[in-house]
Order: structure tokens, then C-alpha cells, then sequence
């Protein structure tokens, strides 16, 4: 652990992502059948890739949902280097936010360097300290009974919580277990939150990271009035590649280009801004490679033309591309849409935008009635869809433990 940790703390450099790109593109090109045949179908080699720019312009891209595909009808052995078939490897499940649950295969060293160390520098860069004790909120396939040989020592303690338990007895176990640092999934959060409220309770923590969905602001307030931390952060990441980013305060979200490189899928510009769905390459992923990898997350990025020179950051993490609802004459309104009209409402906490019939919806929102919201609505959305607006007790979390802001019942 201790050598990959340093290594994290390089700098990066574009020369030494260039460079990462390109052996990872080569090694999949020659050895990982369905890159193979990828490249193939389209006439393409990976001599035709001999820069970053080359990549970045003219790599395809596969989407999430449909390397998870690949996995459940060709098996493991298809998406891996074959030089790495039969090795130990170790088995990361991710929760299934495309819809379809998987695992993603690493070697102990990569989960070392791409998850263990990544994670851990993020800790220390989002201050967290040794001495700390860390409670992480995630989904039952995550949860451990075995953790790294330093908590014999005292070192980042760990505890785990899933979402599918009580608050009551996560909230016990955070009490009896002295833990100070919050991490992970941000509806969790804000369950333990609003029981918290409930039963008349402060809970100070020394730092929570909120992270695996969109944080309205309303969320990160109540967040900060009931946990008081002393610091605040969010993390951003995929099961695939592990950490990407890591926003402080109010900052932008630092990309860890240690790790990851990324781009945008039909990239538009915005007052200033860049707005599109990430596409992510894992660096150290080399048993189970990841190239251009469409995670179906919109982002708003600054700086986009400094791709190369790895200028850019992320400035807002948006909602799931997949996330939309079907306005007058089936025109599509992503849930960008929804989330850049509510999510800094301050009087809206939580929010989900639930669809049954083609040019109608209903806003559920949770949080203070505000009677002039409607009239908000009603202008901006300026016709596009019919929408009723009620104030719900609880929003639902999907399957995965997530909470989604559009659930569209209806095809299209």
C-alpha cells in the first residue's frame, strides 16, 4: 500500500498520461477480445492512435450499459488481457446504477494503486487524519468483515453501514464506534440526517464526503446543519475506475489524473463552461481495461479546452444522461433541466420528477412549501411539459440505494 500512495502523490503530467493511454490502448488492441473485435468492426488499429489527441478525437466510446452487457453474455474472459486469465483477481460488484448490476475485475496491485491508494489519498487531501474513524455508507455487496492490517494498529478505523439498514442502529453504531468521518452515499446521509431532525439530535463529525449522486443544495445544507463538520468535501467515482474527482468546499472537483483521463461525449458550451456526459479511461486498469468509458453522468467542466494539457476540472456533477422525461410532442428534457431549476432552491431539499403520460408530470418535492415555486416552474419550463407539483414526507430510493431524480414509467 505504502508505494502505491506515494506514487499517487506525483504529479501528473500530460506526458505520463499520454503515455498510460497509449499502453493501455496497445495492450487491449492485442490482447482483450472484445476490444479486438471493437476496433476491428470499425476498421480501426491501435497504430492509428498516436498522440492523446489522436485518442481523445478519434477513439469510440462504449457505454456503461453496455460493457456490463458484455460481462453477463460473454463472460468475464472477454473484456479481460488474456494474460491475466487464471490469475487471482479480485471481484469490485458495483450497484447498478446503469441498470445493470455487475463486477469489475482487478489484480491486488491495481486494486491497490486504482481503488486502495486512490481512496486513501483522497482522504488525506480531503483531511482526513490516521487517528480518525470512518464510517462508510454502502451497498450490501461492499460491506466487509475484513479490513486492511492497520486498524489493528488504530489506523483510518473503518466501519461499514448499508442502506438497507436501520438508521436507528447505524446511528448506534456511529455513537458506539466514535466515529467522526463520514463517506459514501449521499441518500444515506441524508436518511440519518433527517432522523437525526426527528428525534432531536446533533451529530458532529470532523469531515463527511458525501458522493455517488447529485447533491442539491438544499441536501448539502442540511447536511452541514445537522453534522456540523468541521470540514466538508464530495467525491465522485464509478466501481469501473474508482475515484475521479474530489471537490472541496466550493471549489471545483480536482480530477485525479493519477488515475483517470477523461473527455466529453458531444461536448456544448455554455456561458463559459462546457457541458456533456463523461467518458472515462482508467490509467492502471490493465487485467480489465477501461477506455473511453461513457459512465452516463452529465458534467459541467471549466476549462474543457485544456483537455490535453489537463488544465480542466469538473464544476458540477448534473444527473444520469438516461435521466429524462418526455415533454409536449415527445421531445426529450433531460434531468439537467430539473436539477439546474430546483437544486439551488433553497427551500427544496430533495426532489424526484415522476412520469406516467407523454407532456405531463408530477415535481415531488420534500422540503418548505414555498407558494411562489409554482410560478418559478411555470416560467422557466415555459410550456414544454404540463407538471403538477406536490410536497411529499419521502422521496423513495431505487435499488440500488440511490435516489433518482426522474422515474419515467412510460417507453420512449
Amino acid at each position: 500500500m505504502l508505494a502505491p500512495l506515494i506514487r499517487s502523490y506525483l504529479p501528473a503530467t500530460p506526458r505520463h498520461v499520454e503515455a498510460q493511454v497509449m499502453r493501455r490502448l496497445t495492450d487491449a488492441a492485442d490482447n482483450v477480445p472484445y476490444y479486438r473485435e471493437f476496433l476491428a468492426a470499425r476498421g480501426l488499429k491501435a497504430s492509428d492512435f498516436k498522440c492523446l489527441s489522436d485518442y481523445v478525437n478519434g477513439f469510440p466510446k462504449t457505454t456503461a450499459r453496455e460493457y456490463r452487457l458484455l460481462t453477463q453474455e460473454h463472460g468475464d474472459t472477454f473484456i479481460m488481457d488474456r494474460r491475466y486469465v487464471g490469475q487471482p483477481l479480485k471481484r469490485l460488484h458495483s450497484s447498478g446504477s446503469s441498470g445493470i448490476p455487475t463486477a469489475v475485475l482487478r489484480t491486488r496491485s491495481e486494486f491497490a494503486q486504482i481503488h486502495a491508494a486512490s481512496t486513501l489519498h483522497a482522504l488525506l487531501a480531503a483531511g482526513v487524519r490516521p487517528w480518525h474513524r470512518i464510517m462508510y455508507m454502502l451497498p450490501p455487496s461492499d460491506m466487509r468483515e475484513e479490513h486492511h492490517p492497520g486498524q489493528r494498529l488504530g489506523i483510518f478505523q473503518r466501519f461499514d453501514a448499508s442502506f438497507t439498514e436501520d438508521p436507528d442502529v447505524i446511528l448506534k453504531r456511529i455513537t458506539d464506534n466514535g466515529v467522526n468521518v463520514m463517506l459514501g452515499r449521499t441518500s444515506m446521509m441524508l436518511a440519518l440526517a433527517e432522523r437525526c431532525i426527528e428525534i432531536g439530535r446533533k451529530l458532529p463529525m470532523q469531515v463527511i464526503l458525501p458522493g455517488a449522486e447529485v447533491i442539491p443544495a438544499a441536501t448539502r445544507r442540511l447536511l452541514c446543519q445537522v453534522f456540523e463538520p468541521k470540514l466538508y468535501r464530495e467525491v465522485y467515482g464509478s466501481t469501473e475506475t474508482g475515484l475521479i474527482a474530489l471537490r472541496k468546499s466550493d471549489d471545483d472537483y480536482a480530477v485525479n489524473f493519477r488515475s483517470v483521463f477523461f473527455t466529453l461525449t458531444s461536448p456544448n458550451q455554455e456561458a463559459g463552461l462546457t457541458r456533456g456526459e463523461i467518458a472515462v479511461t482508467s490509467l492502471g486498469a490493465a487485467a480489465a481495461p477501461i477506455l473511453m468509458l461513457e459512465l452516463g453522468d452529465i458534467v459541467t467542466c471549466r476549462n474543457y479546452d485544456g483537455l490535453l494539457s489537463l488544465k480542466n476540472s469538473i464544476v458540477a456533477i448534473e444527473g444520469r444522461v438516461h435521466d429524462y422525461v418526455l415533454g409536449q410532442n415527445g421531445k426529450r428534457i433531460s434531468s439537467n433541466v430539473f436539477y439546474g431549476l430546483l437544486g439551488g432552491e433553497p427551500s427544496v431539499r430533495q426532489f424526484r420528477v415522476v412520469q406516467e403520460k407523454v407532456g405531463e408530470c408530477e415535481i415531488q418535492v420534500r422540503g418548505k412549501f414555498d407558494a411562489s415555486l409554482r410560478s418559478r416552474l411555470n416560467h422557466h419550463l415555459n410550456g414544454r411539459i404540463t407538471f403538477q407539483l406536490r410536497y411529499v414526507d419521502h422521496i423513495p430510493r431505487g435499488a440500488s440505494g440511490k435516489a433518482s431524480i426522474i422515474a419515467r414509467r412510460i417507453a420512449g
